[in-house]
């Protein structure tokens, strides 16, 4: 199992590595910004010699190929992976020490002109509610609602925090996007 970028340049992991496509995704695009800045681009050029899947239908999809044994590893752990992970699907998210975890929230309001504000409500009273919180198998905003089973609370992790100032500074966004598309096949 990798414990950091570096460990997904290891020949055991040619051809069976997969990722939202960073071009087409906000959250795979603040991963690879996050190794680049660490690591640098040429990061980027061993990564590719590794031959890994670009997927532009979604994080389920990574988890899915894993799953399935088609893949063995990726960068992308969303809520799918721990749902998968504690249902026994040979999955787990991995939270590395030595490179910083992304992690980006999830905002859920209500319109002010909402034309079914009550049925709004009702839904997101119900999303954060406690038992729901529980049973969705992710990290919960509520602070009465522990860790997934087997992990730490999400801030003893190393987290990095850049995901918002990324994704607001849209010149930043329009540079890696064009430099990484190099490295993902043409669609």
């Amino acid at each position: 199992m990798p414990k950091s970028a570096l460990d997904f340049l290891k020949p055991v992991f040619m051809g069976k590595l997969i990722t939202t496509d960073a071009t087409d995704d906000d959250a795979a695009l603040a991963v690879f910004a996050s190794i680049v800045q660490k690591y640098g681009w040429d990061y980027m050029d061993k990564y590719a010699m590794q031959k890994p899947t670009y997927v532009t239908t979604g994080h389920a999809a990574v988890s899915n190929a894993i799953v399935s044994g088609g893949k063995l590893a990726s960068f992308d752990s969303t809520t799918t992976t721990f749902v998968m992970h504690r249902a026994g699907r040979p999955i787990a998210p991995v939270f590395s020490e030595a490179d910083a975890t992304v992690v980006f929230l999830v905002g859920a309001g209500v319109f002010k002109d909402a034309p079914h504000p009550n049925a709004a409500r009702l839904y997101l009273t119900w999303l954060l509610d406690p038992e729901q919180q529980r049973r969705s198998g992710a990290f919960s905003p509520r602070a009465d609602v522990g860790p997934p089973d087997g992990l730490r609370p999400l801030s003893s992790y190393n987290i990095d925090r850049g995901y918002r100032r990324l994704v607001t500074d849209t010149a930043r966004v329009t540079e890696l996007r064009k430099r990484l598309s190099a490295y993902t096949p043409a669609r």
